[in-house]
Order: structure tokens, then C-alpha cells, then sequence
């Protein structure tokens, strides 16, 4: 017995040691070039701490944003945070001067699978496109992301509150940034 675990032990250190190596390599061949400050710079310049304060807690103010919360209230649930953030979009666009840029609500239906949803319903997403300026890029896409339904604890339970400020209030207000 004392054998068998050895032999394991070795074997687990050895992969654990070939799999740091591996990392190691490939990390360090795949690493991007590091932002010159004067990037990052400009970059967090524009970014108003006031303001991101102010769009997490209009945010969590929806008390819930739970997938399957309430979507016809203007003042909680998943459909006002929804509508807000796509009426968000076209007002920082609108100030940017982007008559370009579009804002979609894209529904999608989610049939009940007994785990996190309990009944079929829409689940939908805030697209803003933003059309790149630069020629050179117009074949590019990039995407930011991130989540604006929350939770609470109990995954079926719609009606808790779930303020959502890390989950993911602060990644969606990082979508509204860009």
C-alpha cells in the first residue's frame, strides 16, 4: 500500500511539474506586450469614480434582477434594470455624439430545466454596438461582457432581494464605460 501511494505521489508531482513548466512556457510566449502608462493613463482618466458609484446603485436598486423577477415594474426586477441599461446606452451615445452606435434588446427562450429556471421564459440580453472608426480595424470584433441579472441565495427565488453590486453590477457598469 505504502508503495501504491508513492508511486502516486511521484506521479502527481511529476504531471504537477510538467504542467507548472508548461504553463510557464506558454504564458510567458503568449504574454501581450504591457500598456504604455501613457495609455492606461488617458485611459482611467475618463472614468468618474462618481459616476460608477451612481450606476451600481441605480443598479442595485432594482432590488432584484433575478432572471425570472419581475419584467413589467419600472422600478424593480430584471425588466426595469434592462430597459434602464439599454435607455443608458443611448443616452452615453447620444452624448458622445455616436448616431452610429445601436442598442438592442435580444430576447431569447429558455425553456424550464428544474435547476435554476422553474418556468419557460425570455431571457434577454442589452447589445450596444459600437462601430470601430479606424479603417484598418473595420474587420475586427471585440466584445465586453458582463451579466446584469443577480441572485439571491436560493437560485428559484425571484422575489428575494438580490442587490447584485459584485453580481455583476460592477461588470455591467464596466460594459457602460467603454
Amino acid at each position: 500500500m505504502g508503495e501504491c501511494r508513492n508511486g502516486f505521489a511521484r506521479y502527481t508531482r511529476g504531471m504537477m511539474n510538467l504542467m507548472a513548466g508548461v504553463f510557464v512556457a506558454f504564458g510567458t510566449l503568449t504574454q501581450p506586450d504591457p500598456l504604455p502608462a501613457e495609455i492606461v493613463g488617458r485611459v482611467t482618466a475618463v472614468i468618474d469614480a462618481d459616476r460608477v458609484r451612481d450606476e451600481i446603485e441605480h443598479l442595485v436598486g432594482f432590488h432584484t434582477r433575478h432572471t425570472l423577477s419581475d419584467t413589467e415594474s419600472d422600478d424593480s426586477g430584471i425588466g426595469a434594470a434592462r430597459r434602464w441599461l439599454k435607455s443608458e446606452f443611448e443616452s452615453m451615445a447620444g452624448e458622445a455624439g455616436r448616431d452610429d452606435v445601436t442598442v438592442a434588446l435580444e430576447a431569447h427562450h429558455i425553456e424550464a430545466d428544474g435547476r435554476r429556471i422553474d418556468r419557460a421564459v425570455d431571457v434577454v440580453n442589452v447589445v450596444c454596438t459600437i462601430p470601430g472608426s479606424m479603417p484598418e480595424a473595420s474587420g475586427r470584433l471585440y466584445y465586453v461582457i458582463g451579466h446584469y441579472d443577480s441572485r439571491a441565495s436560493d437560485a428559484m427565488d425571484a422575489e428575494r432581494a438580490a442587490p447584485g453590486a459584485n453580481d455583476d453590477g460592477s461588470g455591467t457598469v464596466v460594459c457602460l464605460e467603454v
